[in-house]
């Protein structure tokens, strides 16, 4: 290899003994709250979804953060043991605190060469805590493109950095007894929680599964998913992507002037993996299908869900999409015709995103309501934490007598709101809303205190400014100069929330969903209070009259 390989900056992790379940983050009330558990049942889910930071001091080492509250992955004791939990508000760079939250990725390949022209060259890495270790073959949902040319398999184990437990202190899956903390004995994975053991030899009497690995899901080309109704258009111009017959045929072609058309509806059906989507025709009820020309048409029928030919990876980049083919990974766009096909049709035939291959994509609705928001209060992070002196003022006294002021200070606080998602794309839709929201309050403690009425953009802060005046009465001494600030903590707050969604969509029809992968982000300032400085005047000199 020519370059270095690394963890991909959003990943899910599957369990290599139980294939099936997805590395989860416990957000239920309970003992094992914010543990991270083998029972995620896919990786679309704001639980079972994680990124990767790669840390600014120490090469090699990575922060992992939980998708649903973006909090960090840290240990901490419980019981008589140390488990990982997603509960650090802020990365630790340091190896010689408790709450590093530094972790240890270390990488090994191995590579075999596949059937077919040419022999290609595929690879299968290990990220692992250990050195001994298995290297396993995985099926071909796992693929990564790596150095432009090579395919690679993810297999991952992780170790924690920090010192406090000891050097290359080993993370495993385990199942916790009856009591709180102490050693499980179950060797399956399914239901085992991540723990930290100081060696290889504690890790044999921890009741750690046979197999404590990981598959890693690479999700950073599309972190979050296209939402369940779309419709496409071409970036160049304001065509929509239209199920057509030509010559008895079914095709998909850039055509259509109106969204309204009831063949220009797409639904994404999202795959397990979290990577991959199969999308219907809504008009013709039929699933896009890569002929064997490289030509998208529709398919009429019954289809395989994991058959390649029917399913595609969607790139985000800024704000247009790429859709690639799975089967022979090129990407789609609008074509001159010929080789069996149309003019404007969708075909699978460019290898890196061109114009033609970039696609707008719009949410097939009239209206957009959301209600019922919930927010996990007790899942906030704050950070981005400062002190400032927001206004000042002074007093001074000249006199040999004590004097009393009253002083007026002005000043002005701003603040954000931001309501965003974690899982769904909310692609430039203005929704109605009314909800209350978080504001950080005396002891930087979240709470409901505000309201928020009218239309929003998912996304886009919401910034109100507001003009204060305040009293302040102080004590001057005499010959005294005495300055007055007016300090304030400001901070960010995340706090992760669920939502009811109802959709007017463009048949009239009404359709309602529940969500949670909401995500509220607050700017303010709070913990108001005054501070005194006192600084001694000079003496007046005194002047003699002339006689």
């Amino acid at each position: 290899m020519s370059a270095a390989v690394e963890l991909p900056c959003c990943i899910a992790l599957q369990s290599k003994s139980d294939s099936g379940s997805y590395l989860r983050y416990v957000h239920e009330s309970g003992e094992k709250y914010k543990r991270l558990q083998i029972n995620g049942k896919d990786a679309n889910s704001p639980y079972t979804r994680y990124d990767v930071e790669a840390s600014l001091l120490h090469q090699g080492l990575v922060h992992i953060r939980c998708r649903y509250n973006r909090k960090y992955w840290v240990p901490r004791r419980r019981g008589d043991g140390w488990w990982i939990v997603a509960d650090a508000d802020e990365r630790e760079e340091d190896l010689t605190k408790p709450n590093c939250t530094l972790i240890k990725p270390i990488i090994g390949v191995t590579t075999r060469t596949t059937g077919g022209d040419g022999g290609e060259a595929e690879s299968v890495m290990t990220v692992r805590l250990v050195r001994s270790y298995i290297v396993h073959l995985l099926p071909p949902k796992y693929m990564y493109d790596y150095d432009g040319m090579t395919v690679y398999y993810l297999i991952c184990r992780f170790v924690h950095a920090g010192q406090q437990l000891g050097k290359g202190a080993r993370m495993i899956m385990t199942t916790p007894s009856t009591k709180e903390g102490g050693e499980g004995s179950s060797t399956s994975a399914r239901g085992a929680y991540m723990r930290v053991v100081g060696d290889v030899v504690e890790a044999e009497h921890t009741g750690a599964v046979e197999d404590d690995g990981f598959t890693v899901l690479n999700l950073s080309k599309s972190k979050r998913n296209l939402p369940k109704f779309v419709v496409f258009r071409q970036a160049q111009d304001e065509r929509y992507l239209n199920a057509v017959v030509v010559n008895d045929q079914l095709f998909l072609q850039f055509n259509s002037g109106d969204m309204g058309d009831p063949n220009v509806t797409h639904e994404i059906v999202q795959m397990d993996d979290g990577a991959s989507v199969r999308i219907r025709n809504i008009g013709r009820n039929a699933f896009w299908d890569l002929t064997p020309n490289d030509w998208i048409r529709p398919a009429v029928g019954s289809i395989v869900g994991q058959d390649t030919r029917v399913r595609f990876e969607v790139t985000e980049v800024m704000d247009f999409f790429a859709i690639r083919s799975v089967l022979n990974g090129r990407f789609c766009r609008s074509d001159a015709g010929g080789g069996g096909g149309v003019a404007r049709g969708l075909r699978a035939v460019d290898g890196n995103i061109t114009a033609g291959a970039r696609i707008v994509v719009e949410e097939a609705i009239l209206h957009r309501e959301i209600y019922g928001i919930e927010y996990d209060l007790r899942d906030s992070r704050v950070y981005a934490t400062n002190v400032l002196t927001v206004a000042t003022t002074s007093a001074g006294n000249d006199t040999s007598t004590a004097h009393t002021k009253r002083l007026r200070l002005f000043y002005e606080e701003t603040e954000a709101a931001t309501w965003d998602t974690t899982l769904e794309v909310k692609p430039g839709y203005n929704a109605t809303m009314r909800a209350g929201f978080p504001k950080l309050g005396l002891g930087a403690t979240a709470s409901i205190s505000a309201e928020f009425f009218g239309s929003f953009n998912w996304g886009e802060s919401v910034e109100t400014t507001v003009k204060h005046e305040v009293e302040y009465e102080v004590a001057v001494p005499p010959m005294t100069k005495v300055t007055v600030r007016l300090l304030a903590t400001k901070s960010a707050v995340d706090v992760p929330f669920r939502y009811l969604q109802r959709d007017i969509m463009l048949d009239g029809s009404t359709r309602e969903a529940a969500y949670d992968d909401g995500r509220f982000t607050g700017v303010n300032s709070y913990d108001f209070h005054f501070e005194t400085v006192e600084e001694e005047l000079p003496e007046r000199k005194k002047h003699n009259r002339a006689s």
